[in-house]
């Protein structure tokens, strides 16, 4: 999208805010994208995008008439796909519960992390997705009573959000589930898709297997102060010198304790705890989230890694390359002889 279209999608984005009486600094945030990286922004953009839909929307109207030919047609196919009741509602759904998980992913991805107190709070969150799950006629029922006056009315799809999207003979681009209500097709065509997607990866993710893993945090000296010596020794059976290891960090002050980090940490294991070195070191290298890094989608990819694995670290080792130069067979291998 050019500059002035996006100047456009901004002006009239405004606009149709300050109507709903939106909040100002919602106006700098409209823009936000996904992130590949970041599990939190991703959450985040879920959140503003249903926030500021209606004026999004609204935007994507006008440059589907006003802007250039390419802006028009792309601005057209957003706007069709946009104003259709299962978007609408899968919207309000996926919002609905990244409301509850974007708190933890924050957590997660925070400098004082508490692995074990996250993985505790995910649990919570999974028995109350799991009760849900029990129960998605009551889910689909507040699903629909949050997108009709806050979305559907505005937009003019209140009247679909009342209707059965028809039914064929063959099931090929859409879901055809049989129902004899709008909330009976929505609760079978998504909620309880949805539903079972998240229950399945929590269970995956933080699963009982992963619960060792997770008490190598126990180990800082944040954490050890409230534990027993009992509990921090049932956490790490291997280590004998926790008695020792928790009275040197006793005698710490208290603010040396909750900033220390575990890098820190390695630093008191050198000569005398080399078993807890080795836990500490597993626990540096734990990752708590599974985010795309950037060189899978990056450029220097085929440098980076399609290269490395092929050549050695020494033929790398300063070395260029010069398109404009251009160099034949016969003289590269004459010249290596």
């Amino acid at each position: 999208m050019s500059i002035p279209n996006r100047r456009v999608c901004k002006d009239v984005a405004r606009e149709g805010q300050g109507r709903a009486a939106a909040p100002p600094e919602v106006n700098e945030t409209i823009t936000l994208t996904l992130s590949e990286t970041t599990w939190s922004e991703k959450y985040k953009s879920i959140r503003v995008f249903k926030e500021n839909f209606c004026a999004i929307l609204e935007a994507l109207e006008t440059l589907s008439r006003d802007g250039n030919n390419a802006t028009r047609k792309h601005a057209y196919q957003l706007h069709a796909a946009a104003s259709k009741v299962s978007f609408i509602f899968s919207l309000v759904l996926i919002a609905k519960y990244s409301a509850l998980l974007e708190p933890t992913v924050n957590v997660l991805q925070s400098v004082s992390l508490d692995a074990v107190q996250a993985s505790q709070h995910i649990g919570r969150i999974l028995k109350l997705i799991r009760n849900h799950r029990k129960n998605p006629e009551k889910v689909t029922d507040e699903i629909f009573k949050d997108a009709t006056p806050a979305i559907a009315e505005k937009i003019g799809l209140a009247e679909d959000m009342k209707s059965i999207p028809r039914t064929a003979k063959r099931q090929q681009n859409r879901s055809n589930h049989p129902a004899k209500s709008p909330s009976e097709f929505w609760r079978r065509s998504i909620t309880i898709p949805y539903l079972d997607s998240i229950i399945n990866y929590l269970e995956i993710r933080f699963s009982e297997e992963n619960g060792p893993s997770f008490t190598l945090t126990k180990l800082h000296p944040a954490q050890m102060k409230n534990i027993s010596l009992e509990e921090l020794e049932e956490a790490c059976e291997e280590f004998k010198n926790f008695t020792l290891w928790k009275k040197i960090w006793e005698k710490k002050p208290e603010s040396i304790k909750l900033s220390v980090s575990v890098v820190e940490i390695l630093k008191e294991t050198e000569d005398f705890f080399l078993k807890l070195r080795r836990l500490l070191k597993i626990l540096v290298a734990l990752p708590c989230t599974t985010c795309t890094v950037k060189r899978p989608f990056s450029s220097l990819r085929r440098i980076k890694t399609w290269l490395r694995s092929t050549m050695s670290e020494a033929r790398l080792a300063m070395m260029s390359v010069h398109t404009g130069n251009t160099f034949s067979k016969t003289s590269t291998i004459s010249s290596t002889k």
